[in-house]
């Protein structure tokens, strides 16, 4: 995980680890760069849980899984948050350079679980139709786990 740091966003580059990877150094540049568009002294704080460690495709390398919730923006307290549908996650391949993830969603919450077949992240989502919940302010949860070479999502189900 990323040490908690408060950045003053003034224009300037800030600093990120360099280990990882280019897409994760991307997403951390856009949003000191957001918030800084919302007062032009906005202060970026990026929470331990912004970048987190866990292989989830199996081949002994970290893979790193962004967490926007654990952003926040002095001049825009939501900022990050896309109302009720929840914040962005993403995964990135760690040993990659990639620019773009290999998976990404917008959740209201998540956690990496233990399966037989692996880890997996398991997600809570806005509901609806593809869930069999009423509306949107319900919410659904599913997994998603690595499958030969690709993320695929398990069935969605109405959260309990």
């Amino acid at each position: 995980m990323i040490a908690p740091m408060v950045l003053a966003v003034l224009g300037q580059a800030a600093t990120m680890p360099a280990q990882l990877p280019h897409g994760v150094l991307y997403d951390y540049s856009e949003a000191a760069q957001l918030c800084d568009s919302m007062g032009g002294m906005g202060e970026l704080t990026v929470y331990d849980d912004f970048a987190q460690l866990a292989d989830l495709n199996g081949d002994g390398v970290s893979d790193i899984i962004v967490d926007y919730s654990a952003l926040s923006c002095s001049d825009s307290a939501s900022l990050y948050a896309s109302g009720s549908s929840g914040f962005a996650l993403k995964v990135y391949l760690g040993g990659s350079g990639d620019l773009d993830p290999a998976y990404e969603t917008t959740v209201r919450g998540w956690s990496l679980i233990e399966t037989a077949d692996g880890p997996a992240l398991e997600l809570t989502t806005a509901g609806g139709a593809s869930c069999g919940t009423a509306n949107r302010s319900q919410s659904c949860t599913y997994w998603v786990s690595w499958y030969r070479g690709g993320f695929i999502e398990g069935p969605r189900r109405a959260a309990r």
